[in-house]
């Protein structure tokens, strides 16, 4: 009933989970668009979700200031993790499902162990709100954009910092890992969407196209593509090698909080303040216009529209649309006597 501020696709493509500013989480059938269940547990804005990796679990971070872990076929919450002092703003599980990490308003990123719901570690080195986290694909690496403007790079079995990524000019809104970990995006306030390489921490380029902040991005399942979601009502498709733009899908009437690939990048999800989730094709180009002429329909146009689009053959002054004429093919009754001379040496 307000804005959907997150959204995330089951490992298995048939669940699709949002979360919004109305305390609430939803469980979706992918197929159909029906509501499953709703999940209540949180006392203030649900910010951001993710699904397990087995699909059994659910993990919502609030401005409640927790993080609550959920049973996804029941829709119960199994456990409130507490240690944030402030607002928590994103949440992802590890790729094993073992561990957790979120970032919160009080300018720090936690480790979690999800069966107990312990912290495990605290990083500290932002001087401002930690607006999005993530995993590496393996686990060992964690990535955080905030307020200040910095992406900062960090160790996740040591908590230590390995190197921050400066060129925004304005606030982080999201970091994502490449699905091979070698390289990372970030969205900011500044209207872009930069690439870097996550080893040097050099910026490879930046994104440009949005007209107001973006704020979410997600990379295809094969690395090769970048999707991403802004104020400017609009998600747009890009090239990760060349930086291009693809497409743009044009639909919410309000801010875009949370773009995502599903899990064959055939399909890509949006959640916006709207309060709308929507499920868009996101082949590659090719493949969108091959599904389009395996599966294009061709109308009977009615007498006015054949007026109006000026397309003969005309109806006739009664109002009757022409039956089409079909021309047999001539067919062949006997085989033709084929001549053939022989010439002797």
């Amino acid at each position: 009933s307000r804005e959907v501020t997150s959204v995330a696709f089951s490992p298995g493509m048939r669940l699709v989970l949002s979360g919004s500013y109305d305390n609430t989480l939803m469980v979706w059938d992918v197929a159909t668009g029906e509501l499953l269940r709703t999940l209540h547990g949180h006392s203030d804005w649900v910010t951001s979700v993710a699904f397990s990796p087995d699909m059994r679990l659910a993990l919502s971070g609030s401005y409640d200031n927790t993080l609550m872990v959920w049973d996804v076929a029941t829709g119960e919450p199994l456990r409130t993790l507490h240690g944030h002092s402030r607002e928590v703003r994103d949440v992802v599980f590890s790729s094993d499902g073992r561990l957790a990490l979120s970032g919160s308003y009080d300018n720090t990123l936690m480790v979690w162990d999800v069966a107990t719901g312990e912290p495990l570690r605290t990083l500290h080195g932002h001087l401002a709100s930690v607006n999005s986290v993530a995993f590496s694909s393996e686990g060992t690496t964690a990535l955080s954009g905030s307020s200040e403007g910095d992406v900062m790079v960090w160790d996740v079995a040591t908590g230590k910092w390995l190197r921050t990524l400066r060129g925004h000019a304005g606030v982080v809104n999201t970091v994502a890992f490449s699905p091979d970990g070698t390289l990372a995006v970030s969205t900011s306030w500044d209207s872009t969407a930069r690439l870097w390489d996550v080893a040097s921490g050099e910026e490879i380029r930046h994104f440009v196209g949005h007209t107001l902040a973006v704020f979410s991005a997600d990379f295809s399942p094969d690395g090769q593509r970048l999707i991403t979601g802004a104020a400017d009502q609009s998600a747009r498709l890009w090239d990760v090698a060349s930086g291009q733009e693809i497409r743009q899908f044009s639909g919410h009437t309000n801010w875009l909080l949370s773009v995502k690939f599903s899990p064959d990048g055939t399909t890509a999800l949006s959640g916006a303040e709207d309060n709308l989730v929507i499920l868009w094709r996101a082949e590659p180009l090719e493949e969108l216009i091959e599904w389009g002429n395996g599966n294009r329909y061709l109308p009977v146009l009615s007498c006015p529209e054949r007026a109006q689009y000026n397309v003969e053959p005309f109806c006739d002054d009664v109002g009757d649309i022409p039956q089409p004429t079909i021309t047999p093919t001539p067919r062949l009754t006997a085989t033709p006597e084929v001549s053939v001379t022989v010439e002797a040496e």
